[in-house]
């Protein structure tokens, strides 16, 4: 879940404006390879038949030729040894022996004299170099250029990696995929800035254990960008760090909080004693002036307590900071676990959360708290349908409509006189409890 910064709209910038890295990692291991090999090639990488120690080669044809590369092994056959490395060929398309062709004999032989010409330090320090480049690659497998930055009309959101010092049950996160390398992050706040956006927001996993964020900060500062920081506040209940963040030109913070309850929260967040360093992370930056915006992941181990915990937020973080309030608590339906067996009994259903979920918006509106609770990462509209001035106090942006990723209309969606305003619900969702709570409007609640 995330949180606009501006409201004004702001200048176009695509995702793939902002370079990437893991989209080229492939390249490095072509060109390694045709450095090697001194032809035109496709590396063909993850074959389920190539073992781990084996380049799979495919030369340009015609005919395309597929030779392997791999280290001797004692008793592993091939057909040549050229310098470090082993030299085999397969088959041509529908089952010729490229050594019975003229054309293809020709070059394996040019190809072997090559790398036999290179000569045993050369080939061993250009399979070093081609590892190195595969393991990049591999250990970016499961994430994309996308994970690290991504650019919407709404905002700029920069991911500082996915390492936390919680461990939510409900995050779509792996904890181990890795972080991008550092100089992009410097690079993507220089091209936020460039192309004439006014904020940024950091983000993660927890980006307050990246090293490099005070610095990170204050170059968005420097280069005239508001930043936000979407964050637990777990490190945020440090002084000094929270001073130094402050210092670098941190205005916001958007904080998971799921629960007032120190127990409920541990076990949501499945790191005990991390809920009272929550709460103190969060006075510090209230008294520290920042904008505070708070984000709730409603499941099944909170969505009973939710209008107790709207009273908590009034009390403990409206109520003593007149001058700087929480203003703005966003309600958010959970997108799929990366844990994807949690997911079932954990998600509760419209039907069963809709009472809850009412009381708590409409006790935090009532007390001057905006509730986001309707975006990306909301609820279909008909989840506030028991109190219809929450709908007509609902804000969603126009740029929400056209990001409903993972999202659908159910059957009964059709008609619905709330569509136009409304997201859908969750694929997820409709896969766990079908079209459950999911209610048209007869008239628009909107208007």
């Amino acid at each position: 879940m995330r949180r606009s910064l501006p409201v004004a709209p702001e200048p176009e910038l695509r995702t793939e404006a902002l370079s990437g890295f893991v989209g080229g990692l492939r390249g490095a291991v072509v060109a390694e390879l045709q450095a090697l090999l001194g032809e035109p090639l496709v590396w063909l990488d993850g074959e389920a038949e190539a073992p781990e120690d084996t380049f799979a080669v495919v030369l340009e044809g015609p005919p395309a030729l597929t030779v392997e590369l791999r280290r001797p092994a004692p008793g592993a056959r091939s057909w040549a040894l050229a310098g470090a490395l082993a030299l085999s060929y397969r088959p041509l398309e529908g089952g010729g022996d490229p050594f019975a062709r003229g054309d293809t004999r020709g070059r394996l032989e040019a190809l072997r004299a090559r790398l036999q010409g290179r000569g045993r330090g050369a080939t061993e320090r250009a399979w070093d170099a081609l590892c190195d480049a595969r393991a990049r690659v591999r250990s970016y497998a499961p994430v994309g250029d996308w994970l690290y930055r991504q650019a919407s009309p709404r905002e700029v959101v920069l991911r500082l990696g996915f390492r936390c010092n919680q461990r939510c049950g409900f995050c779509w996160q792996s904890r181990e995929w890795p972080d991008a390398p550092e100089d992009h992050y410097h690079r993507w706040v220089d091209e936020v800035a460039d192309a004439g956006r006014r904020a940024v927001c950091f983000s993660g996993g927890e980006p307050t254990l990246h090293a490099a964020l005070p610095s990170l900060v204050a170059r968005a500062t420097g280069r005239g960008l508001r930043v936000m920081l979407q964050t637990n506040a777990v490190r945020l209940a440090q002084r000094e760090y929270l001073k130094a963040l402050c210092d670098a030109g941190l205005r916001a913070v958007f904080v998971s909080y799921h629960s007032h309850l120190p127990a409920v929260s541990d076990a949501m967040t499945r790191a005990p004693g991390t809920h009272v360093r929550t709460e103190e992370g969060l006075r510090r930056c209230l008294e520290a002036g920042l904008e505070v915006s708070l984000n709730t992941v409603v499941e099944r181990d909170n969505h009973a307590l939710l209008g107790a915990l709207a009273e908590a937020v009034v009390a403990r973080f409206v109520a003593p900071y007149p001058d700087n309030p929480v203003a703005t608590v966003s309600l958010s339906h959970p997108s799929p676990y990366y844990e994807r067996a949690r997911w079932k009994g954990a998600a509760v259903s419209l039907e069963a959360l809709r009472p809850s979920l009412v009381a708590c918006a409409g006790y935090l509106e009532d007390h001057g708290v905006t509730v986001e609770g309707l975006g990306t990462c909301g609820f279909p509209a008909c989840a506030l349908r028991d109190d219809p001035r929450l709908l007509r106090r609902a804000t969603l942006a126009r740029e929400d409509l056209h990001d409903q990723e993972g999202r659908a209309y159910g059957r009964s969606c059709e008609g619905c006189a709330a569509r136009g305003h409304c997201l859908g619900v969750k694929r997820d969702y409709l896969d766990e409890h079908g079209e459950a709570g999911l209610v048209p409007f007869t008239a628009d609640p909107f208007a």
